[in-house]
């Protein structure tokens, strides 16, 4: 099946006091129709630089540097804004982490749901109203017409995080982007909304890249995996072959660090050491000096991406050298 979303070689650029920082440093993903990617990582290591990427919706210190990233076969990447205004929240839609700052404070949930209808969907108000109220009840909203005339503050946030599903939905995108979406809500809610995505996926056959630093999210929704460290991919596979054979030397680290019922608290793993500052990058791979199996090599030298199994993996001891 050809891809809906395909990036290659990202690299994004920050220009900073003490220079150019790289937070993107040659990631490669691709997405098709009505599947759910994981991006994966701690933060720091670029996963929402790499959304607003795909957005264009970069700070004025940053810049994409190099690479592709390509909608169905149209390239992004140099498209004028007027062209990007087209594609956003129609084409390509964004669930950001925190409702409360994503929504606008002084206007109804009603105004802000209808503003991309009768933008993207050549609606009248009557007709944007009509259809706001019916996407309401389909990420099970009671009340939609109640709520239509509320405002954000008047809602729980677990109801905010649904009109922002509900938001991004209502032009039917074929790519929904969903950044940490559910962040400090509770267990009860966070299931909610991940089954409301999958129920989203399921209907729409609407793709999904899915951006979180929970491994158990990813677990219950994705079906392939991107592992971002510092800014570069480090493992990309099929959820069966990350969480079940996992390559790299971080994956392995993330999936020990996830709490076991049947093992000790006390026993809990951990990743020596923190994510590299980006204007104090290794010189070799990044995750060396956290590795367990780091060696003088792995300190001076770039690993390639190299074919593990069904896995690209950038790591030396897949390349053939140990």
């Amino acid at each position: 099946m050809a891809s809906l979303l395909s990036v290659e070689n990202l690299q994004v650029q920050f220009q900073t006091k003490k220079g150019v920082n790289t937070a993107v440093d040659g990631v490669s993903f691709s997405i098709e129709k009505g599947r759910i990617l994981g991006i994966v990582g701690e933060s720091g290591c670029g996963k929402s630089v790499t959304s607003m990427s795909i957005l264009q919706l970069l700070g004025s210190n940053a810049r994409i540097s190099g690479g592709s990233i390509k909608l169905d076969g149209k390239e992004l990447v140099g498209l004028p804004e007027k062209e990007m205004c087209k594609i956003r929240g129609n084409d390509i839609a964004m669930i950001f982490q925190d409702p409360m700052t994503a929504l606008n404070p002084t206007l109804t949930i009603g105004n802000q749901l209808m503003e991309p209808i009768m933008l993207h969907q050549n609606c009248n108000k009557k007709e944007a109203w009509t259809r706001a109220v019916d996407v309401l009840k389909r990420v099970g909203i009671a009340a939609p017409e109640k709520r239509m005339k509320e405002y954000p503050h008047q809602l729980s946030g677990g109801m905010r995080q649904r009109v922002m599903i509900a938001m991004a939905v209502s032009c039917e995108p074929r790519l929904l982007i969903a950044d940490e979406p559910t962040t400090a809500l509770d267990v009860t809610i966070q299931a909610q909304i991940l089954e409301l995505m999958c129920e989203l996926r399921e209907k729409m056959g609407t793709a999904i890249m899915l951006i979180t630093h929970d491994m158990g999210v990813v677990a219950e929704t994705a079906d392939d995996v991107l592992v971002l460290y510092a800014g570069k991919a480090v493992e990309y596979g099929s959820i069966e072959d990350i969480f079940e054979r996992p390559k790299h030397p971080y994956t392995q680290g993330l999936l020990n660090s996830i709490p076991r019922l049947d093992e000790d608290v006390e026993m809990l793993n951990t990743i020596e050491g923190t994510v590299p500052a980006p204007d104090a990058m290794p010189s070799g791979c990044r995750f060396a000096p956290r590795c367990p199996y780091g060696n003088p090599r792995c300190m001076t030298e770039k690993p390639g991406v190299y074919h593990a199994e069904n896995s690209l993996v950038s790591c030396f001891r897949y390349g053939g050298e140990k």
